[in-house]
């Protein structure tokens, strides 16, 4: 039951799911579904919503985080899987959370802060934290607005700020390494990136948000990760242009063990951010 609430819930199997679905339509359906596919990718790429703080929806939000498929999701990695708590947080201040290490696509982070499945709210009351994730993933139609309705917001100067000049305990969550940090994702190693990359402490000052340390032990175990020789090289240059990098890795699949696009639950036993 765990494997089939992450294989539904795990954020590049939806992508995956979204972009199948997008292609069916293209090619199945009829010339009237054809073009309204044709209009709305078209509005994916010109609307400005997901920079400017996304949706206003905290009742859509809490019932698609609280949702129990999340915490199938999270219970994945085994029982003993949760959030540590090592300090109070007042809810009537804004934070600043970095994640790190990033991982390849920083699961322990989508799965504490975009969703409800380890109790975020619970343990923190009162804190509404919007993960913040690369431009490029809201042109993606479908996708776009399942990122959204979880309170997931593009990671850009201007709308972190905007995020965090909201009510008191709106704060964001960032994975300050970004993508350079992630082609650093190997099993039992944590690299941190963070020369030049102060820009979220600035963010921070400007707003007045504390910055509070997050670690995801169990991250880099996730998955495993081709970084060597000529592949690696081509995705230094690609991430130096880019600003992200396209990581070719395996994990686990849903019937098997050593292949697939899901998460290793057996590398790590265990995710505790």
């Amino acid at each position: 039951m765990q494997t089939l609430a992450i294989a539904v819930s795990f954020p590049p199997l939806a992508l995956l799911y979204c972009v199948i679905g997008w292609a069916l339509l293209l090619i199945f359906a009829n010339i009237y579904v054809r073009g309204l596919v044709v209009v709305y990718t078209a509005w994916c790429f010109l609307d400005r919503t997901p920079a400017t703080g996304g949706w206003n929806t905290p009742r859509l939000t809490k019932f698609v985080k609280g949702n129990w498929l999340h915490r199938y999701a999270f219970k994945f990695f085994g029982p003993s899987s949760s959030i540590v708590k090592t300090c109070e947080l007042d809810p009537s201040k804004r934070y600043l959370f970095g994640y790190h290490p990033h991982g390849i696509i920083a699961v322990g982070a989508a799965l504490a802060f975009a969703t409800d499945g380890a109790n975020f709210s619970s343990l923190f009351p009162g804190i509404n934290v919007s993960l913040m994730v690369l431009k490029p993933l809201f042109k993606v139609p479908f996708y776009r607005e399942w990122l959204m309705m979880h309170n997931i917001k593009s990671a850009g100067r201007k709308t972190c700020l905007k995020c965090l000049q909201g009510p008191p305990g709106s704060s964001i969550c960032l994975a300050i390494g970004g993508a350079k940090e992630g082609m650093d994702a190997n099993p039992h190693k944590m690299r941190l990136t963070l020369k030049n990359r102060k820009g979220f402490v600035k963010v921070a000052i400007e707003t007045g948000a504390s910055l509070v340390p997050v670690i995801g032990f169990g991250e880099n175990e996730l998955f495993n990760q081709v970084t060597g020789g000529c592949v690696g090289r081509a995705q230094k240059t690609f991430q130096k242009k880019a600003g992200f990098f396209v990581p070719i890795f395996w994990g686990r699949g849903v019937f098997n063990y050593s292949f697939g696009l899901l998460p290793h639950r057996y590398y790590c036993k265990r995710l505790t951010v």
